[in-house]
């Protein structure tokens, strides 16, 4: 697993083949979940984006919340437990983990 972080985003790279094959039935189900919801001659939401990103805001990506919370958390114990940088944020700008409830599909809106 790779974070490539730049000034206004994070991408997380697997190629962690049970983590790839479960991205791709997850992505294939989302798909066909907007192909089968889609109205007559109406372009669908992956056709009209990506057909290869399965979006945070998806009813069955609420999850996502889980998975941000745990990140965040991990990427806040890496500043706690290395010593301190110029480069690194300061630990009073980290936000609480509970500032996402698991219900929620997206992080807070100042998470950013």
């Amino acid at each position: 697993m790779v974070l490539q972080v730049t000034d206004e985003m994070l991408t997380i790279v697997v190629t962690d083949p049970v983590i790839v094959a479960a991205g791709k039935a997850a992505l294939q189900a989302v798909n066909a979940d907007s192909e089968a919801n889609q109205e007559p001659g109406e372009e669908t939401a992956s056709k009209s984006a990506t057909a290869t990103a399965i979006r945070g805001d998806h009813p069955a990506a609420a999850s996502f919340a889980t998975a941000w919370q745990a990140l965040h958390a991990s990427l806040t114990k890496i500043v706690e437990t290395l010593p301190p940088t110029d480069t690194a944020l300061p630990t009073d700008t980290a936000l609480p983990i509970d500032t996402v409830s698991p219900t929620d599909t997206a992080p807070p809106a100042d998470a950013a």
